[in-house]
This record gives structure tokens, sequence and C-alpha cells, in this order.
């Protein structure tokens, strides 16, 4: 089996996550890639990380504070694996085509249609792989209700309807997921909607969206979480 040396290019909580899915994937047998390097514009946050996958994995990754120093100094490494905060996705997946690594980025690849076309152009540029790491049409729930539909046994789909709930404007955990920078909570988790309406029912041919801003106690509702 050909193993492929891969990077991890941010060394915050997503790519601590990342990190122990890899630790999974070594455990099984089956890992394919060997994370050789860790990428982070803060070094400390590298070198964490690095500590972190060599308690995790057995040997410990290179640490480099950018991705063109990375590319100088191991030039061996065959792909990326972009784990940055959500703003950045689309800027850093260009600059990883442009040095030309294979590229897996974490949702959403970029807050707007703009930074996705950058993105796709710069791959198309490249010639190399783009994966976006969206893991809900990968769950096996979801994947049993695509062979559902698909066998037709409940009939043609004509609606589908995803809901979520948060906590408004109360922030408990996750305080970046507020952000309005970053697209909050409507985004992080919004591609996930998006994405298995695509997966159960096909291509988008049409959006449209309707708004309001209010307060709890509008719906009448008093509780404020724990």
């Amino acid at each position: 089996m050909t193993v492929i040396p891969i990077a991890i290019v941010g060394a915050g909580g997503m790519g601590g996550r990342h990190l122990r899915a890899l630790g999974s994937l070594y455990e099984s047998g089956m890992a394919n890639v060997e994370l050789v390097a860790v990428c982070d514009t803060r070094k400390e946050n590298a070198l964490h990380l690095a500590d972190k996958a060599e308690e995790m994995l057995g040997s410990r990754p290179e640490v480099f504070t950018s991705m063109e120093d990375m590319r100088k100094k191991r030039p061996d490494i065959e792909a990326v694996d972009i784990t940055t905060d959500s703003g950045s996705h689309h800027m850093v997946a260009e600059m990883a085509f442009d040095l030309g690594y294979n590229v897996l980025c974490e949702k959403p690849l970029s807050l707007t249609i703009r930074g996705c076309n950058r993105v796709i152009d710069a791959w198309k540029r490249s010639g190399k792989i783009l994966s976006v790491a969206e893991q809900e049409r990968r769950d096996p729930m979801c994947r049993l209700n695509k062979a559902v539909l698909d066998s037709g046994v409940i009939g043609n789909p004509y609606s589908m309807l995803l809901g979520s709930a948060g906590g408004g404007k109360e922030i408990i955990i996750l305080p970046w997921r507020h952000y309005k920078n970053i697209g909050g909570i409507f985004v992080d988790a919004g591609v996930h909607t998006v994405d298995q309406m695509m997966y159960y029912l096909g291509d988008i041919e049409e959006v449209f969206a309707v708004s309001k801003i209010g307060n709890l106690s509008d719906i009448g509702g008093t509780h404020r979480g724990p």
C-alpha cells in the first residue's frame, strides 16, 4: 500500500479533531497516509499539535509557520489537510494549490461564492485533487436514508424539511460561532444542511430565503438555557 505524506495546516481546535481522526485511522491498520508536518502561523499552536501527534501516532511531525517554507524543506509532502478558521479557508486552499499540493479543506470552502470560485480556479490551474471535509453524507444513517430514497420504496420525494435551533444571543460554548465576520452558526452548520439536501435530492436549481430577527419572548418562550 502506498503511503501518502501529508501535513495539517491549522493547529487550532479543528486541527486537533482531525488529528484524532487520523489516530483512529492509524489504529484501524488501514491508514494510507502519514502525518509528517504541522503548519500554523502561531508556532506555539503548531508545537502543541506536534506534541499531541507524537503521543497519539508514535512519531513527531515537523513544525512550520508557513506553507512556502514547508514546501521548500519537505518537497515530499503530497497533500495538506486545511483546518484553519472558516474565514481563511479559501485563501489557504488557493495558496496550497499554487504550491502544488493536493487539498482536503475543512468546510465551508469559503464564506462567499467569490471565495469558492477562487479555490475552484486554483484547483483547475493546478491539476491536483480538491476534497471538502463534509462528513454528513458519510454518516451511516445518511447513507441509509439515501439508499431508501434511491430504491423508490417510499415513492418520489417532493419536500424535505431540516431544522436546527441554537442559543440565540446567549454564548454558552464555542464563542467563535457567534462571530459575524466568519458567518456564525448559520454558515458553519448551514453547509451541512445544504450538503444533505444535495446528497438526497440532487443539484439545486433555485434558492430563496426568508429572514427575521427577533427575541425568544416574541414566540412566548422563556427558557434561557442552563
